[in-house]
């Protein structure tokens, strides 16, 4: 790396800084939010070694610019999604000039890394988080009804046998969908990096963290009609966070080591 490098990285590093600090509203859920700390380290450890080309600093001039257009709307409007995707074209402009071939592959592959690595979907993800809830709610008005609960929804609320259930917004999965999101691709790199399958199963990423989110709010359900609703929002409440990250890695784990199986078997 030369000195101009160096520079570069310092850059990123404090305008990610910067995006993390602008706004602190995700500071009132940190216990979840600075998990996601770990994706840029995890990103540099995957990645490594790190093989710079001889060339000397360049940026690529497109991916710059596009970066350069992505910030100036997302520090105007306060969209934090604009702010990471132009952080991340900013990052692509260095790394797809200055890296080797081989390192180059590996970065390509764990960018989506380096877009999780902000608080982007607690800050403006606010329709996604009434899109789990509201599929969510509508899975288990179904399951419940199909196993001959008697259940009526209105929404996100739901009363099963009699009981009120409510699926609030500490049961959307927000806050703990960028920390499942990163273990995902974090799991698919190590298992099927040097998979054409690899891309494929990082798209799909988002409808497993919603499978794992919507058993968490089963499982909720179940909890609350067998015990009651106030140990539900306790301590198991919290507990079940950490849990769906667990389901959904598991999951992960065995579509991953299935489709590896079958594409080694299919060579």
């Amino acid at each position: 790396m030369t000195p101009k490098d160096k520079f570069y990285a310092l850059f990123l590093i404090l305008l990610d800084i910067w995006i993390w600090a602008r706004d602190l509203s995700w500071t009132d859920q940190a216990s979840d939010a600075l998990p996601i700390l770990v994706a840029l380290p995890l990103f540099v450890f995957l990645a490594a070694p790190w093989k710079w080309n001889d060339q000397g600093f360049r940026l690529n001039t497109w991916w710059f610019g596009l970066g350069i257009f992505l910030l100036l709307p997302g520090w105007a409007t306060g969209l934090t999604v604009a702010l990471v995707l132009g952080w991340g074209a900013l990052a692509w402009a260095w790394f797809s000039e200055r890296l080797e071939p081989g390192s180059l592959h590996a970065t390509r592959r764990l960018l989506p890394l380096c877009l999780l690595a902000m608080p982007w979907i607690a800050l403006d993800g606010a329709f996604i988080g009434w899109w789990f809830r509201l599929s969510g709610a509508a899975v288990t008005d179904w399951v419940y009804s199909l196993i001959g609960f008697n259940v009526e929804r209105q929404g996100t609320m739901l009363t099963i046998q009699g009981a009120p259930i409510s699926v609030e917004a500490a049961c959307a999965g927000m806050n703990t969908l960028q920390a499942m999101l990163i273990a995902g691709v974090a799991l698919a790199y190590v298992v099927l990096g040097k998979s054409r399958l690899y891309w494929h199963n990082v798209i799909i990423l988002p409808l497993v963290a919603w499978l794992a989110n919507t058993i968490r709010i089963l499982m909720l359900s179940g909890m609350a009609l067998s015990f009651s609703p106030e140990f539900v929002m306790g301590v198991f409440h919290d507990f079940s966070g950490w849990l769906v990250i667990l389901i959904m890695f598991l999951i992960c784990q065995w579509v991953f080591m299935t489709e590896l199986k079958w594409s080694q078997k299919k060579s």
